[in-house]
């Protein structure tokens, strides 16, 4: 599957595609912090650059899109700057993705955001991404899930949304995982003693 990865991070989206046995291409992976892409290139053997999203104009052909646009300015601990098209807020770069959805059109389109883009404030915003996405022919699943739910020992909510490009078929989110892992699972057992604190002052 090739894939385009936007506000890339340190790769969590395209790691989770091969932790399930989806073999992935990164055609581009397009991430601004110079110090996120210097740990994707040295977790994933990759040289890429820093690339501005709203310079990015590039003609390739990928079959997967996914993204974690900024959640800051939706986020409940943010400074609820919102992020409306045209506003300049690190959130509204969301807009960003849909004009090169536009210019692109994969097959499949994936976005992850905080649960807060779907409160009072915010969700005009989530409802104009998901009508410009029908508009260019997709059809659009969402919902929130928790990590606790699916193995995680932390509470963390998101709003996922899959887009699919002229959709025949129903999507089906994934079914809850009930034997969720605790936190004392994710220890080590035997940590050097260089790890602990001293009683010096």
């Amino acid at each position: 599957m090739r894939v385009l990865e936007l506000f890339g991070g340190i790769g969590a989206c395209s790691a989770a595609l091969r932790r399930i046995g989806v073999p992935v291409e990164i055609v581009d992976y397009v991430e601004i912090d110079k110090f996120a892409v210097k740990s994707y290139n040295a977790i994933n053997g990759t040289s890429f650059e820093p690339q501005d999203i709203t310079e990015w104009d590039k003609d390739i052909q990928i079959d997967l899109l996914m993204h974690g646009s900024p959640c800051q300015d939706f986020s409940l601990a943010g400074l609820q700057k919102g992020g409306d098209e045209g506003s300049g807020t690190r959130s509204s770069l969301m807009y960003e993705t849909l004009r090169i959805v536009k210019k692109l059109k994969p097959k499949y389109v994936v976005w992850e955001n905080v649960k807060n883009l779907l409160g009072k404030a915010h969700i005009h915003n989530f409802n104009n991404y998901l009508k410009v996405m029908e508009f260019l022919g997709y059809t659009n699943y969402y919902r929130v899930l928790n990590a606790a739910d699916y193995g995680i020992p932390q509470k963390r909510e998101r709003v996922f949304t899959v887009s699919i490009l002229n959709g025949e078929k129903d999507f089906v989110f994934p079914d809850k995982v009930l034997n969720c892992k605790k936190p004392i699972d994710l220890l080590e057992h035997n940590v050097d003693e260089k790890f602990y604190l001293s009683d010096a002052k």
